[in-house]
């Protein structure tokens, strides 16, 4: 699902709102979101790299309860204690504030990816929604993947020249 943000395109209330908070809370801890152009899709999960192994992956359950914690190279206190849990006094509040509004997002059905820059640091995020066989979402992932380790292909799009402002954010 993709989002493009132009002067003739007005998104749900509900949509708004999560944008918001989203919005805010990256204002609050400096966490900057970049769009990704409007024609750019994954056309396999799996990267040309295949350099998996430094993903951060995190499953959550419909009420956001951690199934995995997968920190590769996103330092956070205490992911171990993740795993059975919400994110409640666990995650610092900058990454729970953060992750918050992209879970409610993607546990409402949407599926998302955007850049995002923290602590220094360049992440390209994908979240997917598990779906059970009547089609209602169960559960949630998300891959951080460090911008340094992703094939040149993932970061040569541009918006089209024709349009620059109607670039496209998947959140």
């Amino acid at each position: 699902m993709s989002w493009l943000f132009s002067r003739c395109l007005k998104p749900k209330t509900e949509e708004i709102k999560l944008n918001t908070q989203l919005y805010n809370v990256s204002r609050k801890y400096k966490i900057s979101i970049l769009p990704i152009s409007s024609g750019f899709e994954l056309e396999n999960l799996y990267p040309l790299t295949d350099r998996v192994e430094f993903w951060n992956t995190f499953v959550v359950g419909k009420d956001k309860t951690y199934i995995l914690a997968n920190c590769k190279n996103l330092t956070i206190p205490n992911s171990e204690k993740l795993l059975n849990n919400t994110a409640d006094g666990i995650l610092p509040d900058e990454l729970k504030d953060f992750f918050d509004p992209i879970w409610d997002k993607t546990l409402k059905g949407s599926q998302l990816q955007f850049y995002i820059i923290f602590n220094g640091k360049t992440y390209f995020v994908n979240t997917y929604p598990f779906l059970n066989n009547k089609k209602r979402v169960i559960g949630a992932i998300m891959f951080l993947r460090l911008f340094d380790t992703m094939p040149d292909i993932y970061y040569q799009n541009e918006i089209p020249i024709d349009n620059p402002d109607r670039a496209s954010m998947d959140i």
